[in-house]
C-alpha cells in the first residue's frame, strides 16, 4: 500500500493562519480546471496515526510510510482528480508542520498567505467566543472514519468542558478553536484567549518563515494585496504554473471583500493591547521576511 501511486502528485498546499484568507484563496485558485479543492480543513486527516499527539506540531519522523499513504489516499478520496488535475487544500494546522507535509507530498507546491495581525487576532477572538458551527461539522460527518475517533473524542471533550463548566458553576476556558500549538492549553488557562489568538497567528508565520529559510519553495501573498487585485492573482497563477488563470481572476474580482473587524483601539483594554504589541511586532517582521523571499 505504501507504493500506491498518487492521483495528485503536486497538490497546492495553502499555508496561513486561521482568519487570514486561506479559504478565499483556495476558492479563488480552485476555479482553475487544473485544481480540485478539499472543501474543509481536514486536520483529522493530517493527524492520521498521530491523534494522540496533543498538538499540530508534527515532526518529519511521524510521517511514516504508512501514515503518508493513509493521508494521500484519503485526500484523493475527498478531492478525486483526473488527468492533469491536482488537489488544492488549506488546513491551517499545516503551518506548524510544513516539513511533515513535504514528507507526505514531496512535490507539493506551497502557497503562503498572510494578513494584518490586528485583524486576524480580533477575528480569531470572535471565533473563540462564538457558537460552535454545527452545520459545518455536520457537512464533514461523512468524511470521518473509525480511526478518527481519538481526534473526535478530543474535540468533544473540549466542547463539553467549555460548555458545561459555566452551567456547573466552574469557570473554564472556552473550547479550543484554531491551530493547536504545543503549550496552547496552558496559555489559554494562564494568558487568555486574546494572547492565544495572537500566538496562533505568530506561530503560523514562524512555521512558514522557518520552512522558507530551510529552502522550501513557496509563493507568498498578503490578503490585503490579493483582494480585488487581478495582477496579484495572475502572478500567483503564473508562479504555480496554473494554466488557466482567467476564471481565478474573475472570482477575485467578483468575490473580494474586506471583512470589518473594527479599529484596534476598540479591542480589549489599552493594557491588554500593549501586552500584544511584541507579538504584533515580531509577526510584522516575519511577514516582511516572507514577502522578500517571494520577491
Amino acid at each position: 500500500m505504501t507504493d500506491q501511486p498518487l492521483v495528485s502528485e503536486s497538490p497546492v498546499v495553502i499555508i496561513g493562519a486561521a482568519r487570514s484568507g486561506t479559504r478565499f484563496l483556495r476558492d479563488a485558485i480552485a476555479q482553475s480546471a487544473s485544481l480540485v479543492p478539499v472543501n474543509h480543513d481536514v486536520s483529522f486527516v493530517w493527524r492520521a496515526g498521530n491523534h494522540r499527539v496533543g498538538h499540530d506540531e508534527l515532526t518529519v519522523d511521524r510521517a511514516t510510510p504508512k501514515t503518508a499513504a493513509t493521508i494521500r489516499r484519503r485526500m484523493d478520496a475527498f478531492a478525486p482528480t483526473g488527468p492533469d488535475q491536482h488537489i488544492v487544500e488549506k488546513t491551517v494546522g499545516n503551518a506548524l508542520r510544513i516539513p511533515f507535509v513535504q514528507k507526505v507530498y514531496p512535490n507539493a507546491r506551497f502557497l503562503v498567505i498572510t494578513r494584518n495581525g490586528e485583524d486576524v487576532i480580533q477575528s480569531s477572538y470572535k471565533q473563540w467566543h462564538g457558537a460552535t458551527e454545527w452545520g459545518r461539522w455536520r457537512s464533514k460527518a461523512s468524511m470521518f472514519r473509525p480511526g478518527d475517533l481519538p481526534y473526535l473524542g478530543l474535540v468533544g471533550l473540549g466542547q463539553a468542558r467549555g460548555r458545561l463548566g459555566p452551567l456547573l458553576g466552574r469557570p473554564t476556558p472556552p473550547p479550543t478553536w484554531g491551530i493547536r500549538y504545543n503549550g496552547i492549553d496552558t496559555d489559554v488557562a494562564t494568558r487568555g484567549v486574546a494572547w492565544v489568538a495572537a500566538q496562533q497567528w505568530l506561530r503560523s508565520l514562524e512555521g512558514a518563515a522557518a520552512a522558507v529559510r530551510s529552502g522550501v519553495p513557496a509563493v507568498v501573498t498578503r490578503y490585503e494585496t490579493l483582494c480585488g487585485n487581478a495582477d496579484e492573482l495572475e502572478r500567483i497563477c503564473s508562479e504555480l504554473s496554473i494554466p488557466d488563470p482567467g476564471p481565478c481572476i474573475e472570482f477575485v474580482d467578483v468575490a473580494s471583500r474586506f471583512p470589518v473587524t473594527g479599529p484596534w483601539s476598540s479591542f480589549l483594554t489599552e493594557s491588554d493591547r500593549a501586552e500584544l504589541q511584541p507579538l504584533l511586532h515580531r509577526g510584522s517582521q516575519l511577514q516582511e521576511e516572507l514577502q522578500k523571499s517571494s520577491a
